[in-house]
Formats: C-alpha cells, sequence, structure tokens
C-alpha cells in the first residue's frame, strides 16, 4: 500500500508577524506536509509580501490571495477540493503544531486507511505562554483506533457538548468531500460537526499524545464565538437541524441530539459568563481541577436528568 500523502492548509489574515513561526512549525515538522496551501484572506498589513519570501524559501508553498475578506468558515468550505493531499491539516497562525503530530498521525492512518478523522491532545496556553489546561479523550488513555460506535459511547456522550479537538485533527479528504465537507452556516462549529459526522460513520484514530499548541486569546474564533451568546445558539440550534436532517439523521439518534442541545446550552450561558468576568477568571477556572470536575458532573445531570451532586 503507498504511504498516504497530506496537505495543509494555512488561512491568515493581517498576521505577518506570526506567519513566518507558523509555517517553520509545520514544516520542520519530522514527515513534513506534501503540500501547504497559505490563504492571504485580503490582510491590509505586511501579510503578500512575507508570503512571497516564505514562497520562495520553501517550493512546497503555494499562495491565494481573495480579493476581499472571506472569513475562516467560507475559506474552509472550498479549500478540500483545491488541495491533492490524501489527507489534510487546516494551521492557524497564531497555534503551533507539535514536531512529532504528523508523523504520528500518517503512521496511524496508513495502519488504519478506513478512519475518518486522526485526532489528538491538545494543551492550552494564555497569550502569556502559561498552560492553561490539555484536551483529549479522558477514556482514552492509549493511542488507538475507535469503531463509530465506540466513537459515540466514549467521547460523543462522554465528555462535555463544546468538546473538540478540532486544532489537532487530520482529515481523510476524499471521505470529508463524499460526507458534506465543511458547513459554513455553522460557523466555529463547521471543524467539530464534520469530525462527528466523519468518526459517526468510518471511525476514528486518537493519539494520546500532545499534537498542537492553542493560544487561549481575546480574539480567537472560539472566544469570539462565547462573547456572543446570540450567535452561538443559532450555531447549536443549525448544528441540530443538520443531525435531524434526512442526510445525516442515521449517524445522530434523537436521544444524543436533545442530549447535546441541552449540555451546549449550559457551555454558552458558562463562556459568556466567564468571557464578562475577563480572561483572569477564565484561565484560573481553566486550571482549576474542581471547576473542571462540577462542569463534567452538570454536564452528565442535564444529559440523563439526574441530580449532579450525590
Amino acid at each position: 500500500m503507498a504511504e498516504p500523502t497530506l496537505s495543509v492548509y494555512l488561512p491568515t489574515y493581517n498576521h505577518a508577524a506570526l506567519l513566518p513561526g507558523a509555517v517553520a512549525a509545520i514544516l520542520s515538522q519530522s514527515r513534513p506536509p506534501d503540500e501547504l496551501l497559505i490563504v492571504d484572506d485580503a490582510s491590509t498589513d505586511a501579510t503578500p509580501a512575507v508570503i512571497a519570501e516564505l514562497s520562495r524559501q520553501y517550493p512546497v508553498i503555494h499562495a491565494m490571495r481573495n480579493p476581499i475578506n472571506q472569513g475562516v468558515a467560507k475559506i474552509m468550505h472550498w479549500v478540500p477540493a483545491k488541495l491533492h493531499g490524501d489527507y489534510l491539516y487546516g494551521a492557524a497562525s497564531d497555534d503551533r503544531v507539535v514536531t512529532s503530530f504528523f508523523a504520528a498521525a500518517m503512521q496511524w492512518a496508513h495502519q488504519f486507511p478506513r478512519a475518518g478523522v486522526i485526532f489528538g491532545q491538545i494543551p492550552t496556553y494564555d497569550t502569556q505562554g502559561r498552560f492553561l489546561y490539555s484536551t483529549g479523550v479522558s477514556r482514552w488513555p492509549h493511542s488507538r483506533y475507535a469503531s463509530p460506535p465506540e466513537f459515540m459511547r466514549d467521547c460523543l456522550e462522554s465528555e462535555l457538548a463544546a468538546h473538540s479537538l478540532s486544532g489537532a485533527t487530520v482529515y481523510r479528504r476524499r471521505a470529508l468531500l463524499d460526507s458534506g465537507g465543511f458547513r459554513p452556516e455553522l460557523g466555529s462549529w463547521l471543524d467539530t460537526f464534520a469530525i462527528r459526522v466523519l468518526g459517526l460513520t468510518h471511525g476514528v484514530c486518537y493519539l494520546a499524545q500532545p499534537c498542537m499548541a492553542w493560544r487561549l486569546s481575546a480574539d480567537s474564533v472560539s472566544q469570539s464565538a462565547a462573547r456572543s451568546p446570540r450567535t452561538l445558539w443559532q450555531t447549536v440550534n443549525r448544528a441540530a437541524a443538520l443531525m435531524r436532517s434526512d442526510e445525516y439523521r442515521h449517524l445522530f439518534p434523537e436521544a444524543h441530539v436533545r442530549r447535546w442541545v441541552k449540555g451546549y446550552r449550559f457551555i454558552i450561558a458558562e463562556q459568556y459568563l466567564l468571557a464578562r468576568l475577563g480572561p483572569g477568571i477564565t484561565h484560573r477556572a481553566a486550571r482549576s481541577r474542581l471547576a473542571q470536575n462540577m462542569r463534567q458532573k452538570f454536564h452528565h445531570w442535564l444529559g440523563q436528568g439526574s441530580f449532579p451532586f450525590r
């Protein structure tokens, strides 16, 4: 069997200062990508000049520039069809992939070609570089392949409603395209929805190791969404409608959808409150194991209808 190929795409907007570091982290991988597409989303800073210089340094880089700003969701909708690799990964200018991530992901892709996605752990830091917390799948202490029923039971039914490892996810490109791709109407949740669809269709590979470092900043997509509960609630309703649609209802049992919506209602209220209190409170809550345990218990109470504290 031929070794699978990997394409990486990197949308960027006015991140001229961060772009060289992001590209260096991608191309210094022990298993570098076969293709790197940088999409300049109509930047108004020095980003075009930086991309031109990076393209001269690294022949593997291809660049595109949008004439008007589209936003990440619209870029993610069309970019998979522009790539050529068997697998794809979406990078960000302000995050860093761990050096061994691509090698590990492609090794598991070769071993389990039926898997729809390969994802791993995400350690999270604040803008000062201080460690906050690490996200993974709590029921999976070791790297493994999980079938669709195992993915539903151990991950979707056990983790918080907002749980996502999208920043450390490699997608099987053909499976992604065949499943409807990234749905731009889901905004910041479009990649997480795609992971769930692919996992429930083909199964997943999980890497029990840090795969990318996420920088929690006030201007990140997830944090800006958390400050707008109305927008986030609209996204949840759109996602629930998709889960119940003829296209996807065979993957998402109605009982699961109801539990997920109830759980996310709590998450939206919590994120909005923490965002209003400021990053100091948010970061302390993120580091608190007691707060994490309380959230988990409340999530299960919302889903199961039993009192959370015994």
